[in-house]
């Protein structure tokens, strides 16, 4: 994380380094004099920095060409939502954007109080800030249907780029699909345990098909991740939007395996669908006995 610090006062300047060396060693410190050219030198760095800190022993005795300079990138770091701690009536008296980003400091002591009041707050927000700005200049919008799509691709490093950006993890596609349910859909369990893990809605329901995340895996087939959401509480009963639970999908399917792990973890084979057949009838109706050995004892006759 950078933070830019202009300044007169090199007592001042070398307190402020101090300040946020301690805080985080990780912090780049980027120190120079309050003037024109530092500006211009500094202007590389902008874009970059978690926030800058403008400091003036003497405000009267700064140029108008300095003015105009301090004026014009507060403007810049305003757009780009930089916070900014100053003593420079200029700056934070700004009638357009002073009250709303500028963070007026009338003394040493002030400033100090109000670094260590803010400064895990900003961190927070410049990371995530600095990691939007880096999926955009790679010309990847910060969406929830982006998001799902690099779920799907299976692109790790772009995902955890997301996520350090603030991307929500129960945020949804523009198909109403939870990113569960995305990760599921495309037999990626190190995505699903790392969503699940990171707070993902257990049981929500995709607005399309009316699953949850454990009914993508069944509807896949796939048990490995089956069997992690069962471990984690995942409801076996819910019914999708053709009125069919996970045992009528496992049966249909004809997944032998499935259909004896639901059906030991509880998934009822008597629910009927909306053509009033259950699990255990179709199993019957198809005359898969294998898969009416194992329902007969959770089937209710």
């Amino acid at each position: 994380m950078k933070w830019l610090i202009l300044t007169d006062n090199n007592d001042l300047e070398n307190q402020c380094n101090t300040f946020l060396t301690t805080s985080n060693k990780k912090d780049k410190i980027l120190s120079d004099s309050l003037s024109l050219e530092s500006l211009k030198h500094n202007k590389k760095n902008l874009s970059e920095l978690a926030a800058c800190i403008l400091l003036a022993n003497d405000e009267a005795g700064i140029s108008s060409s300095l003015g105009a300079g301090l004026s014009t990138v507060f403007g810049f770091f305003a757009a780009s939502n930089i916070p900014v701690f100053t003593n420079i009536k200029l700056i934070y008296e700004n009638n357009l954007f002073g009250k709303d980003f500028a963070i007026a400091c009338k003394s040493a002591e002030d400033l100090f109080d109000k670094l260590q009041t803010k400064y895990n707050k900003i961190s927070d927000e410049a990371s995530m800030r600095l990691a939007k700005k880096k999926l955009l200049d790679r010309g990847i919008p910060y969406t929830s249907d982006c998001f799902g799509t690099y779920i799907a691709k299976n692109k790790p490093e772009v995902v955890h780029e997301f996520l350090a950006a603030g991307m929500s993890i129960n945020s949804r596609d523009d198909l109403g699909t939870p990113m569960l349910n995305i990760a599921c859909r495309n037999d990626n369990f190190e995505f699903v345990q790392m969503i699940y893990e990171l707070g993902a809605e257990l049981n929500a329901v995709s607005e399309d098909r009316g699953y949850t995340a454990v009914m993508d895996a069944v509807w896949r087939g796939n048990e490995k991740i089956t069997k992690y959401l069962i471990s984690k509480g995942a409801d076996l009963n819910t019914i999708n939007k053709e009125g069919q639970n996970n045992l009528i999908l496992a049966v249909g399917a004809n997944r032998e395996s499935l259909v004896k792990l639901l059906a030991e973890n509880g998934a009822d084979p008597d629910v009927k669908d909306m053509m009033g057949m259950s699990a255990y009838n179709y199993a019957v109706l198809f005359k898969k006995q294998r898969l009416v050995d194992i329902l007969t004892p959770y089937h209710k006759a």
